[in-house]
């Protein structure tokens, strides 16, 4: 039996393009480009949750991959700056 646990995966990537309705262009650390749009569960380095100003190109995020559809993904939290 599987779980909810089983049908997804999280990477590493970087926003590459904002897209309209809260989508966005992320490259993964592996190069694969996805299309991903916030989780409602999303939150920032410091435990809060993320705000639409906190995500522009460049930035780095975690993003969740459904094991149904590999070009789609959720950003669940983003990674710590430099």
């Amino acid at each position: 039996m599987t779980t909810n646990k089983d049908l997804f995966f999280q990477v590493r990537g970087t926003i590459k393009r904002r897209l309209s309705n809260s989508l966005f262009r992320v490259e993964c650390d592996n190069g694969k480009i996805i299309t991903a749009d916030i989780a409602t569960r999303s939150f920032n380095v410091q435990g809060r949750k993320i705000r639409m100003a906190e995500l522009v190109e460049g930035r780095k995020v975690v993003v969740e991959i459904t094991l149904k559809d590999l070009e789609k993904g959720q950003i669940v939290s983003l990674i710590k700056k430099n």
